[in-house]
């Protein structure tokens, strides 16, 4: 009791006994390739988050839908404090204080713009593109090692199943690293009407603060 292993059955063991009651059985030949964008229900997911202002990024649904949620919004104070504390030496962090680690925060980002976006972009699976690797590797692995990210991919499962993440490079994310900086919304929005686009401007759901807040109470494994 209070081992490594006892704490680690102990999580999977819900969620153990709710896939066996769920019965939803295995396809007999699983898919070779993850849906692609024009199909049904696939959002893709264009998101980053910044280590001080922010979280934000766009969403459609296939290549013919011309009018991408937006979202850009400002870290509240106590996920401003809780990326400061994580960014300090072990030593210089006030004790028990919440902690955020950046790729946590970008797998945030991911399933905050998917959530933004459900209500008028009902999806299914979700192609999330980024550019962080540890967020990307953790979506595509459906599971990780830290509490944080594991907390948050239970979350994004919730909304969907399959989720395919996409790293890129930094220079090719310009977009959402706008859009991590609430400053420059009105600018982006500005570009994508200009661009031919009718974007909407969306807010993350409040039950994703609550949720982020929880996972920075959980620092102990970082």
């Amino acid at each position: 009791r209070g081992s490594t292993l006892h704490v680690g059955l102990s999580r999977l063991l819900p969620h153990a006994i709710s896939l066996v009651d769920r019965n939803e059985g295995i396809p007999l030949a699983p898919r070779a390739r993850f849906a692609g964008l024009d199909e049904p229900g696939v959002l893709l997911v264009v998101s980053d988050a910044s280590g001080h202002d922010g979280c934000g990024g766009w969403a459609h649904l296939g290549e013919a839908d011309r009018a991408p949620a937006v979202v850009s919004e400002a870290w509240p104070p106590w996920a401003r404090e809780a990326l400061r504390q994580f960014k300090l030496p072990a030593a210089q962090r006030s004790v028990g204080a919440p902690l955020l680690s950046m790729p946590a925060a970008e797998l945030f980002a991911t399933w905050a713009v998917a959530e933004a976006a459900a209500s008028a972009k009902p999806f299914t699976a979700v192609i999330a593109v980024g550019d962080c690797d540890p967020a990307a590797d953790a979506l595509d692995a459906a599971s990780s090692a830290t509490p944080q990210m594991s907390a948050l991919l239970a979350h994004a499962r919730e909304s969907a199943k399959q989720w395919l993440g996409v790293s890129v490079p930094r220079e090719w994310n310009l977009d959402a690293d706008r859009l991590s900086h609430p400053a420059e919304l009105g600018h982006v929005l500005r570009d994508a009407r200009l661009a031919g686009l009718s974007p909407s401007h969306v807010a993350i759901p409040e039950w994703c603060w609550r949720a982020l807040r929880d996972t920075t109470a959980l620092a102990a494994a970082l």
